[in-house]
């Protein structure tokens, strides 16, 4: 899929935290998680750039989702709970959950064309498609995205209705 798919997969897939992060009362560590979910959306993409990457190899696993997640939970510990008012642990969690969704979100609209994906690789080798559009597909990209900001929307709006109430 494109980048607008994958950002709106991402941003869809983000919104169950956000809405955690919103009902905990850290609006800036919601925002901060959809920051980081829209940068990493297409990283597992740069096997496009990389000459040495297979195309879907490598870097379209759940193995490299734990590393992204691992990177997110160091980054998201780093910041301290001085910056985002929550403790250590669990700013490192949030962050290896919010790194790790991204990627499986890739994964999962990967799965979507034709090519589909190998997500366990080199554990297990058998490729995934659903095979239900193209990657190219415009309407299928923007569909996503409009899904995926939907979401985030919606997330904000009640976040914020249920950290009114609570």
């Amino acid at each position: 899929m494109e980048l607008r798919g994958h950002v709106g997969a991402a941003l869809a897939d983000y919104a169950p935290l956000a809405f955690v992060a919103l009902w905990a009362g850290s609006v800036r560590l919601a925002l901060t998680g959809v920051a980081v979910t829209v940068a990493l959306a297409s990283l597992p993409d740069l096997d496009l750039r990389v000459p040495r990457l297979r195309h879907r190899g490598h870097v379209h696993t759940v193995w490299f989702g734990a590393v992204v997640g691992a990177a997110c939970a160091a980054g998201f510990a780093g910041v301290g709970e001085w910056v985002l008012d929550l403790s250590t642990a669990d700013l490192a969690a949030f962050g290896f959950v919010v790194g790790a969704t991204a990627i499986l979100a890739h994964l999962a609209v990967d799965a979507l064309p034709p090519m589909g994906v190998a997500p366990l690789s080199p554990v297990v080798r058998r490729r995934f498609s659903l095979d239900v559009v193209p990657s190219a597909d415009p309407v299928a990209n923007r569909r996503l995205l409009v899904a995926g900001l939907v979401a985030t929307v919606a997330t904000f709006a009640l976040g914020g209705a249920v950290g009114a109430v609570g």
